[in-house]
């Protein structure tokens, strides 16, 4: 089979995985909606240090490999006893909701999806809360506050990643 994408590496404690697509490498974090490259380099010193599993699967297109990535970050999420509610369960919820329970749900995604790094699901509450279309300027700042906060978020965790990655180089007297 002839594939565009490979996954060649895999974090298990995390679901980051490393790609090589047209000829690139590019290193993919949940909910892969970005590609950073990388180079050949630095994958070997993360394999190296173990944070990553060397890994060999070919998929057609880089969608089909999001998609069994975002399938095995989901299993690791439920191996924590993380239960990510389904769409539908959230916009039923939601849309039944006076606008203190939104408030509500959105603090809640603050204080507790953001800092467990369940960015898919937070993104998904404040989607929904948004296309409910309310017309409450407390509800609409709040949630562009919380969706400011996931980006950062995610760029806190990508800099522990490599600052732990530069530790264990140290360490091993690769860098």
């Amino acid at each position: 089979m002839s594939s565009n994408v490979k996954i060649i590496a895999i974090a298990p404690n995390s679901i980051w995985a490393f790609i090589e697509s047209g000829g690139k490498l590019y290193i993919l974090q949940p909910p892969y909606f970005d590609q950073i490259e990388v180079t050949e380099r630095d994958i070997e010193k993360i394999l190296q240090l173990y944070l990553f599993i060397e890994y060999d699967m070919d998929f057609a297109d880089l969608e089909s490999a999001v998609e069994y990535l975002g399938t095995k970050y989901i299993e690791l999420l439920e191996k924590r006893g993380v239960k990510t509610p389904s769409a539908d369960e959230l916009k039923e919820l939601l849309e039944d909701a006076d606008d203190e329970i939104l408030l509500e749900y959105l603090q809640r995604t603050r204080d507790e999806l953001i800092p467990n790094g369940d960015l898919d699901t937070a993104e998904t509450v404040i989607a929904d809360i948004r296309a409910l279309g309310r017309n409450n300027v407390e509800i609409n700042r709040m949630a562009s506050d919380v969706l400011r906060e996931i980006p950062k978020k995610r760029e806190s965790i990508r800099n522990s990643i490599m600052s732990e990655l530069k530790n264990r180089e140290e360490m091993l007297g690769l860098g």
